[in-house]
């Protein structure tokens, strides 16, 4: 059982930490998440794509990120639930949290949260 998925639907440029039966069984609608984001986001030249991130359990993490967050951290994440029943409230919160968060204050204000946190060992 591998939990690398690479798929060009859903990124370009990101690997996917998830199972691939997961994936498999549940392709449509992954891609479908991705395609809404990505293309809600298309115009707005800091978003660098999503990724999903199985963190064990009974939900997984979709990463999303800004060209210009510090050494490529997430600049944040929606919680899905595994079986999917909330995507249209994630699709909907990385929107507009992007959007939102996707401004010189906010992104100056993270890269020196995670700048701190590596440099200070605490993150």
């Amino acid at each position: 059982m591998s939990k690398y998925v690479k798929d060009n639907d859903i990124s370009t440029t990101r690997i996917n930490y998830i199972d691939e039966d997961f994936y498999r069984a549940n392709k449509d609608k992954l891609v479908y998440i991705a395609k809404t984001i990505n293309d809600a986001l298309k115009d707005y030249p800091h978003f660098d794509g999503i990724e999903y991130d199985d963190v064990g359990g009974s939900t997984i993490q979709v990463m999303y990120y800004n060209t210009e967050t510090y050494e490529g951290y997430p600049m944040g994440y929606g919680v899905l639930k595994k079986d999917l029943s909330n995507s249209d409230e994630v699709i909907n919160e990385i929107i507009n949290d992007f959007k939102k968060g996707d401004n010189e204050e906010n992104i100056k204000f993270q890269n020196k949260y995670f700048k701190d946190g590596d440099e200070n060992e605490w993150r």
